[in-house]
């Protein structure tokens, strides 16, 4: 991007189906920008709420809009990113909404640091109950936590669209994380010196009974369970690796991130720090078996574990037991004692 371009033209991509409630609003929330360096494309999956009579009405202020069966939310972005033609690219969900304000801030943000390749700010969450919440953005010097806790605000986050095309685009095999994705390709192979976090919120984004993010968590876990799979494959973690792959949710590999081996500190905190959010409570046979593993790699010195030292010995306290069946047990137990 040229720097002394003010207002890079910005293509916003609309994945819907099935979101006739929440798309006008959606779309009403982007064209109420008055950016006049807009692209706006709307790519609907056949809906038959009602979505096709709405994207009719806006057909006027939009670049170009479609309906028709497809291969799901990711396939739709991938087909947006196609005809796009900005400089700058995101994707809106069509329960999402932008502010008022947010391309201009992102369009100064891109101009004043012309080396970026990543814009990425606050959001707000709109409850079941109708009350907001502020998701702040990934804090702005703190490269390790961009790769091992991302926010990802993902519909408050803006990436150059060359950039974008270079990694492929966002993956059609992930149905729940392509965005977590796609943030780690551009944060390893770009580079952290090409992401800027403003700390202002650019987006509405809404929680609703049929919205991924209410009902998906288990989904969310086993394609992030996967992805770093391949990631510690890349930098020799394998044992690591292995430990990722129990009741893995594919077989084959994700596509490559171009890691290497000097980064498996850092790719091992990655899944280390993973591992221990999801797993550690021990829920399911499944997860006694993935932390079992992962202590008996922790007691060898093969996998260090710091920075979660009370997390471990809280977990290590439960892996003594044989099985699962033991574990419940004991829990029950527990539960019954006085």
């Amino acid at each position: 991007m040229n720097g002394a371009m003010e207002l890079p033209r910005i293509t916003i991509v609309t994945p819907s189906y099935q979101q006739a409630a929440y798309l006008e609003q959606c779309l009403r929330s982007v064209h109420a920008q008055d950016y006049p360096a807009l692209e706006h494309i709307v790519v609907d999956g056949g809906s038959t709420d009602g979505s096709v009579e709405v994207l009719q009405r806006w057909s006027h202020r939009l670049t170009a809009w479609s309906s028709g069966k497809d291969a799901g939310q990711s396939a739709a972005i991938n087909k947006g990113l196609a005809q796009a033609t900005g400089e700058v690219f995101a994707w809106l969900n069509s329960d999402d909404e932008l502010v008022p304000g947010a391309l201009h801030r992102v369009a100064a943000v891109f101009a004043e640091q012309p080396h970026l390749h990543t814009v990425t700010g606050a959001r707000w969450r709109l409850e079941l109950d109708g009350s907001n919440v502020l998701l702040p953005a990934d804090r702005p010097d703190d490269h390790t936590d961009w790769a091992v806790r991302p926010r990802v605000n993902q519909s408050s986050t803006f990436m150059l669209t060359d950039r974008v095309r270079s990694v492929g685009g966002v993956d059609e095999r992930l149905h729940h994380v392509m965005d977590l994705e796609l943030w780690w390709q551009l944060l390893f192979k770009e580079g952290p010196q090409g992401i800027a976090c403003v700390d202002e919120p650019l987006s509405i984004f809404r929680i609703h009974g049929a919205s991924k993010t209410h009902a998906g968590t288990a989904a969310f876990v086993r394609e992030t369970a996967w992805l770093l799979q391949q990631a510690c494959t890349e930098v020799g973690a394998v044992e690591l690796a292995a430990v990722l792959a129990i009741d893995a949710w594919r077989t084959d590999a994700a596509r490559g991130w171009g890691l290497h081996a000097g980064q498996r500190p850092l790719v091992e905190q990655m899944a280390v720090t993973f591992l221990f959010k999801w797993f550690r409570h021990l829920h399911s046979a499944s997860d006694l078996k993935r932390m079992k593993a992962l202590g008996e790699l922790v007691e060898q010195g093969r996998v260090d574990v710091e920075g979660h030292a009370a997390e471990w010995d809280a977990v290590r306290n439960e892996l003594v037991v044989p099985g699962w069946w033991a574990h419940r047990i004991r829990r029950k137990w527990r539960s019954l004692r006085p």
